[in-house]
């Protein structure tokens, strides 16, 4: 299970859309290992608008000190570089949910965010015996190298790494104690039920308070091993659109205030990360739910949801390619 953490510097289009011009690789728990990458701009800085000129001669003046015509390799093999990366590491690891989901959409890979692990700003990380050899001036705060050096380390104290990397254990105590640890980053909020007009003389039906760890961890156990962070992503989603859908103290999800009979929260979640002929009850209300929030794509790991949804759950939820 052998991860790195990467980092990348470069000038922003919009949000989630980079020009990266510096990106750097640190492997954790492994000092000999340490890329780093310098790419040109894809087109001339002529071409860019005039306010995109202020904005990133800002940015090199003040920031990363890097100029848009710097560069020494063409751009077009920085995808290249980055199916090298993910052909060497199990885990990549990037700082920032903007950084994430880019990298993610270039190359469809599961990338884990340090911030989902409490990772402090790298201002506030121990410094580091590195001197930055290039054009960053005398902070090292907007060097992709320090950076990707300075966050290894912080995981390498983690548990949670130390955990999933050890050979002593078999495959099922790594999950358990992985949980143990995983608990205390995934909060999930009580679902709340909309309130609906009631007919008269109609008993309102109640829905007891949910225990949201006993929940939270059977969905995790279920899950496949090398899927425990992206479980992680859907309980954090869920979460945040709890007013759309929900699920009782037994699992049976509720979808806009509406329980649904005889349904399992955990196998529907379940559902997402593996590869199964049959889906379980309840899943086409599910589906039409994760379409109304617009779940994010990388999130569904079982092909049969993409082959027979695509369209309809994923319509109006595509990103575009950077040009």
């Amino acid at each position: 299970m052998t991860s790195a953490v990467l980092d990348f510097e470069g000038f922003q289009l919009s949000p989630g859309r980079f020009i990266v011009k510096e990106m750097a690789v640190y492997a954790v728990n492994d000092d000999t290992f340490c890329g780093r990458w310098f790419f040109k701009s894809p087109h001339s800085f002529d071409r860019l608008d005039r306010k995109k000129q202020s904005t990133y001669s800002w940015i090199t003046k003040f920031l990363h000190q890097i100029e848009w015509n710097d560069g020494e390799l063409p751009y077009d093999t920085f995808r290249c570089v980055l199916t090298v990366i993910f052909e060497t590491f199990s885990y990549i690891y990037v700082k920032g949910l903007e950084k994430k989901k880019f990298l993610e959409f270039l190359t469809g890979r599961e990338i884990l965010n340090l911030d989902d692990f409490e990772c402090p700003k790298i201002k506030d990380l121990p410094n580091l015996d590195l001197l930055c050899p290039y054009m960053h001036g005398k902070s090292f705060h907007h060097c992709s190298v320090y950076k990707a050096k300075a966050f290894a380390r912080y995981l390498e104290n983690t548990k949670m790494l130390n955990i999933l990397q050890r050979k002593d254990l078999p495959e099922s105590e790594k999950v358990n104690q992985y949980l143990q640890i995983l608990q205390k980053f995934v909060k999930i909020q009580q679902p709340q039920q909309e309130k609906k007009e009631l007919l008269e003389n109609q008993e309102p039906e109640t829905i007891p308070e949910i225990k949201e760890d006993a929940i939270t961890t059977r969905i995790l156990q279920s899950a496949p091993v090398k899927y425990l962070n992206t479980a992680k992503n859907i309980l954090d989603f869920l979460k945040a659109n709890h007013s759309t859908l929900s699920w009782t103290p037994e699992g049976e999800i509720v979808y806009k205030g509406q329980r649904i009979p005889r349904t399992n929260i955990v196998s529907l979640v379940t559902d997402l990360l593996r590869n199964r002929k049959k889906s379980p009850p309840g899943f086409e209300e599910f589906h039409i739910a994760l379409k109304e929030m617009d779940i994010p794509s990388a999130y569904i790991v079982n092909r049969k949801v993409f082959k027979d949804n695509a369209v309809k759950i994923f319509k109006g939820n595509t990103v575009k390619m950077p040009k």
